[in-house]
């Protein structure tokens, strides 16, 4: 009677540790360093930007010495937004987070659609540029039973693990829920055109549906996030646009469930192939004090049709970066040429600048 009870008790245990791991994990997120290469994950409103088919790869872990796994994967693929598709642009991302040790993945796949429009007319003008974009996807945990271990699996007279878990693994994966997210942004120039400056802003909301995530009985809503973000891109002051080079000025809210990440940027465009940047990562970004929750560096290498970045957080909260070592994101987009797809004239006239001359937002 007594071996049952102790059973029982286990049983009950350990379920509720399960419970009380999902419903603290939905309070916020993953937010990643390096949202220029993941610009998809960033703002549905980016689905097909440049008007050029593109994929992009984006890896981050974080707090590499804390037990566990905390990593988040993105994949992304983009097409459309030019003159082909009538200002339609499309694109497919793909997020896995993984953390708990291994043991508890978040996978979602999505589908984005975004519209441009041009808000002034006249070829001589430069061009005032709004887009909207729509998100829709499906979303899913899932408990990974193989790096999980119970104290009933060790025998108290051998060594390692000897017997099998009472608990039943069948509630290994919540239910898949529909998620939903939309987005806009805006290119507004300004200043001497000979320096070609513009401004980039954009919001976005994910989760708006608010899905419900059903795991061993228990149901809890996915709560929304909301990000914010505004940039300056102040252009060398050179006869051709190819030899222009932009130092860029901004920052990035993240909001969800009443965690705040704000992120200050500075980028520098040393040529057409090297950029370097700084950002500033902070929970309270109006209170004026010295403490920062993270610096972080920024390296990005473009070449032709390739874009590829590292980024690294060091971590200066009273966490401590000796406890952490920091996070470490590296991010990769290709480009492809759409004129050998099928040969046509651009989106935009000749004359008119790129939405995104710069290498950032």
């Amino acid at each position: 009677m007594l071996e049952v009870l102790q059973l029982y008790v286990k049983r009950v245990v350990v379920i509720s540790v399960l419970l009380l791991v999902f419903a603290t994990v939905k309070g916020q997120d993953p937010v990643f360093t390096q949202y220029y290469l993941n610009k998809n994950y960033l703002n549905p409103a980016f689905a097909g930007f440049k008007g050029k088919p593109s994929f992009a790869l984006n890896s981050r872990i974080q707090y590499t010495s804390i037990p566990g796994v905390l990593a988040t994967n993105t994949f992304s693929v983009n097409f459309g937004g030019n003159e082909r598709t009538k200002g339609l642009g499309f694109a497919l991302l793909y997020a896995d987070h993984v953390e708990g040790e291994g043991f508890l993945h978040t996978t979602n796949l999505s589908g984005q659609v975004s519209k441009s429009v041009r808000l002034n007319k006249g070829r001589r003008k430069r061009p005032l540029l709004l887009t909207v974009g729509l998100q829709f996807g499906l979303g899913q945990k899932r408990l990974n039973w193989d790096n999980l271990q119970f104290t009933d699996q060790f025998d108290p007279y051998k060594s390692g693990i000897q017997n099998a878990t009472f608990l039943n693994s069948t509630n290994d994966a919540s239910n898949v829920y529909f998620d939903t997210g939309l987005g806009v942004k805006g290119y507004i120039p300004y200043g001497a055109k000979s320096r070609n400056s513009y401004f980039t802003v954009g919001a976005s909301a994910f989760h708006i549906n608010k899905p419900t995530q059903s795991l061993f009985g228990t149901d809890s809503k996915l709560q929304p996030r909301y990000s914010f973000f505004g940039f300056t891109h102040i252009g060398s002051r050179v006869q051709y646009d190819k030899d222009r080079k932009y130092i860029s000025v901004g920052f990035l809210i993240d909001f969800q469930q009443g965690l705040r990440t704000n992120t200050i940027s500075v980028f520098k465009e040393f040529n057409k192939q090297i950029t370097f940047g700084l950002s500033f990562r902070r929970q309270n970004l109006l209170v004026v004090d010295k403490n920062f929750d993270a610096v972080a560096a920024h390296f990005l290498f473009t070449k032709r049709k390739l874009q590829m970045g590292y980024s690294y957080d060091y971590t200066v909260s009273t966490l401590g970066e000796e406890k952490t070592f920091g996070s470490h994101e590296i991010g990769l987009t290709y480009f492809f040429d759409s004129s050998k797809i099928k040969k046509k004239k651009p989106v935009w006239k000749k004359g008119d600048p790129c939405p995104q001359p710069g290498s950032v937002l």
